[in-house]
């Protein structure tokens, strides 16, 4: 897997360096296509000349190494999932290994994926299976129990004034 996490992130590089040489090209400036939703129609696509230099065109792994430079504590982790491929048991294993290495009470997780639906999903329930077990075995009890009077057990991310850490995974 980390050999096609590699070659997505040098295609997403070649991508950043095309648009900083067409915006170069053209004084600072990309042809980019906004859909213009409204009432009357599924919307309009208009296209756009928009401003681009290199602060504000990166990479995901450049934005998410500038914000930790920026002093969130935050990590990236990137798990290649085409949304032409079933979800299989090796991409579970990859998700377990990366969450069981976290706290629960210390870690929020963040998921990506291009469609936001079927691989995103499926990570979600990865972590709250694992987080679950994570917090039972710390001696907390049963986030999922339901109490009398149908109220959940809750856990709170935040503590004494500071947030947890950001784990963000980016699934293709």
């Amino acid at each position: 897997m980390s050999d096609r996490a590699e070659n997505l992130e040098a295609i997403e590089l070649r991508l950043k360096n095309d648009i900083l040489v067409e915006s170069h090209k053209n004084g600072g400036l990309i042809l980019t296509h906004n859909e213009i939703v409204s009432d009357s129609a599924d919307g309009a696509i208009i296209p756009t000349w928009t401003a681009v230099d290199s602060v504000n065109v990166r990479t995901t792994r450049e934005l998410m190494e500038n914000m930790r430079k920026e002093g969130w504590n935050v990590e990236y982790h990137r798990i290649p999932i085409s949304p032409d491929r079933p979800v299989e048991d090796n991409y579970l294993d990859a998700y377990t290994r990366i969450i069981k290495r976290t706290d629960p009470l210390q870690t929020a997780l963040v998921f990506n994926c291009g469609m936001g639906a079927v691989r995103t999903t499926f990570a979600m329930v990865a972590a709250c299976l694992v987080r679950r077990k994570q917090l039972i075995d710390q001696g907390i009890e049963d986030p999922f129990i339901t109490r009398p009077g149908g109220h959940k057990s809750g856990i709170t991310f935040r503590q004494s004034g500071w947030f947890a850490p950001l784990m963000y995974a980016f699934l293709d």
